[in-house]
């Protein structure tokens, strides 16, 4: 198995326009996967995967449980 480099975010409910300004600075070429943790609303579905896909250049997916690849 292939080592990897993972960087790991959490933010708040309130952290949305941060976490735009971070994405939108990230190189094209970063050698490393990058998973964010955002604290929500158990009662209010994510639409912070439709948020970030067009403020970097680096494809962005909501995480699911048990996906096959």
């Amino acid at each position: 198995m292939a080592n990897r480099d993972i960087i790991t975010i959490g933010a708040s409910a309130g952290g949305v326009e941060t976490l735009m300004n971070l994405v939108a600075g990230l190189p094209a070429d970063l050698p490393a996967s990058i998973f964010i943790v955002q604290h929500l609303s158990p009662e209010t579905p994510s639409a912070l995967a439709e948020i970030l896909v067009n403020r970097g250049p680096l494809p962005v997916e909501t995480a699911t449980d048990r996906k096959e690849f």
